[in-house]
C-alpha cells in the first residue's frame, strides 16, 4: 500500500512549485520530487502571473525539505549522438505537444535496463509536437548519465540527468 499526494508549494510571479510523495504502509517516504510550473496564455504563447483566485483555489501548503539543486542541467561538454526518431502519435497529450512523461521513457530507452536509478532530474525547455524528430545525445558513467533531446538544429527539448549505478 502507498499513499501519494501532491499539493501547491510555492507561487511566485510567473512560477508555482507543486511538490509531490509517495509514502509507503509506514507512512515512510518512498519517492519525493518537486517541480516548477508557469501559468501560460496560449493565445500568446507567453507565461502569465498566476492570479490571486488561481493561488486561493489551489491553495499552498509548506514545500518539502529537499536537497537543493541548480534549475539547469549542466550537460557534459561531450556527448554521444544516437539515432534519431519521430515524435508519434502515442507521445502527445491533449495539449498537443509531447507528454513530459514520455520524453523521460524516452531517455530510459538510453540506458540499461539493468540500470539502477537512484535520482532524476528533468529540465523541460521547448515542446515537441507530432511530426517532429528528436535527435537524442547521451553521455553515461557509472554513476551518472546524461539525455539530451533535441531538434535537428540542436535547439533542446529536455535535458535528462540520472544518477544512480548506470548501464548503457
Amino acid at each position: 500500500k502507498v499513499m501519494i499526494s501532491t499539493w501547491a508549494a510555492e507561487y511566485k510571479h510567473l512560477m508555482a512549485k507543486r511538490d509531490f510523495q509517495m509514502l509507503d504502509a509506514d507512512s515512510k517516504p518512498i519517492i519525493e520530487a518537486e517541480s516548477e510550473w508557469v501559468c501560460m496564455d496560449l493565445a500568446e504563447g507567453r507565461p502569465i502571473p498566476f492570479t490571486d483566485i488561481m493561488v486561493e483555489r489551489y491553495g499552498v501548503e509548506p514545500e518539502l525539505e529537499l536537497k537543493k539543486t541548480t534549475r539547469h542541467i549542466r550537460l557534459p561538454k561531450t556527448m554521444e549522438s544516437l539515432e534519431s526518431f519521430p515524435v508519434l502519435k502515442h507521445h502527445i497529450d491533449t495539449n498537443d505537444h509531447v507528454n513530459n512523461c514520455q520524453y523521460i521513457s524516452m531517455a530510459l530507452e538510453m540506458i540499461s535496463r539493468s540500470s539502477r536509478i537512484d535520482e532524476l532530474r528533468v529540465e523541460y525547455r521547448q515542446s515537441a509536437v507530432l511530426g517532429d524528430v528528436i535527435y537524442p545525445r547521451r553521455s553515461v558513467s557509472e554513476d551518472k548519465a546524461y539525455i539530451a533531446l533535441e531538434n535537428e538544429d540542436g535547439v533542446t527539448y529536455v535535458n535528462i540527468e540520472f544518477k544512480g549505478e548506470l548501464h548503457v
